[in-house]
């Protein structure tokens, strides 16, 4: 269910964020859930979503459907202008942080190819300085092409995020993280590959170049 700024108790979303170290307690040790999220708070929070499902330590929950009662917000014409509060973010990390560990097999060390992908754009280049608090999670982002050229993000600040903003953070991170979990192999039909993949494909590059070696050292000639 959507999380209530309001709720005496906390939601399982906002004990989710806190459990996995997104977000933390005001200094009077409530949630204030109903507050507005800064681009610099959400950008720390993404990459902490990021490193624990990266090290495959977010700690999942229930993962419940998203609810029906998103759809009326969903159609509403300014849905993307509308400020992200920090009930919303709790929820929306959450939610992602479960799917993205339930439906992403953990790589094996043997997986090749991984965080190669050509689809992705270079990492973008930093221009905030090192002192600024979000510095290292940005850093971490970039390097992991986690975020690309343009995104809000780049300029953390204490204006509040917008829900589009968010939206395409999390695309990104998403984009990114998928990249640095699975490896790119696949069939020249565009299929997953299965185990023996590389093998075949080892195999295939050395008979090509013992076929174009014994070309070159027979040549045929021509009629004459």
């Amino acid at each position: 269910a959507p999380v209530r700024a309001d709720d005496a108790k906390p939601d399982a979303a906002v004990q989710a964020a806190l459990r996995n170290g997104l977000l933390t307690n005001a200094p009077d040790g409530q949630f204030h859930g109903e507050q507005a999220v800064t681009r610099t708070q959400a950008v720390r929070a993404i990459a902490h979503l990021a490193r624990a499902l990266e090290a495959g330590i977010w700690q999942t929950g229930a993962s419940p459907a998203v609810p029906q009662s998103i759809v009326p917000t969903l159609k509403r014409a300014d849905w993307h202008q509308q400020v992200v509060t920090r009930a919303t973010l709790a929820a929306t990390l959450a939610r992602l942080g479960d799917y993205v560990a339930k439906g992403l097999p953990r790589p094996s060390p043997t997986d090749k190819d991984r965080g190669r992908s050509k689809a992705l754009p270079r990492s973008v280049h930093l221009t905030l300085p090192k002192t600024s608090p979000a510095y290292a999670d940005l850093a971490y982002l970039a390097s992991r092409r986690m975020i690309q050229s343009g995104s809000p993000f780049l300029q953390p600040d204490a204006r509040p995020v917008r829900a589009a903003e968010l939206s395409r953070g999390l695309t990104e991170m998403t984009l990114g993280l998928t990249d640095r979990l699975t490896p790119l192999g696949l069939d020249a039909r565009g299929e997953t590959p299965d185990a023996t993949f590389h093998q075949k494909k080892n195999r295939s590059e050395r008979n090509n170049q013992i076929n174009r070696n014994d070309r070159s050292a027979n040549p045929i000639l021509p009629p004459g």
